[in-house]
């Protein structure tokens, strides 16, 4: 499963204001810059959080996230269009389990890889 975003400032303002987060690489470009960015750099854990509505329209509704992790290899800008990639490595069936590798990929490269475990949830 792939699918392309991006990040604008109004939504790392509001990813701000839901953590409480007001660090400046995230919010003043030329603090960034001093550190070597290209300018502000999106939050990672809100560059992750696309997978959790992609594991919604793949595998489906019924399944949840159990555990993840993610190494965060190069920074995402605003504005920074990027591919989000989903694969299915590995199915444990009788768990209703499934693995999934995770990637954000971009004209620079691959900026986050990670994985995740999902399991499929069924009523009593």
């Amino acid at each position: 499963v792939e699918k392309t975003l991006s990040f604008s400032e109004y939504e790392v303002q509001q990813f701000a204001k839901l953590t409480n987060d007001y660090a400046p690489i995230h919010h003043d470009a030329s603090y960034a810059r001093r550190l070597g960015y290209s300018g502000s750099i999106v939050f990672g854990h809100l560059a992750v959080a696309p997978f959790s509505g992609m594991i919604g329209e793949f595998p489906g509704l019924d399944w949840v996230m159990l555990r993840h992790n993610f190494q965060f290899r190069k920074p995402i800008y605003l504005d920074q269009e990027m591919t989000y990639v989903c694969d299915v490595v590995r199915v444990r069936a009788c768990l209703r389990i499934i693995e999934l590798d995770l990637c954000i990929k971009g004209e620079s490269g691959v900026s986050i890889t990670g994985g995740c475990q999902c399991q499929k949830m069924v009523e009593n």
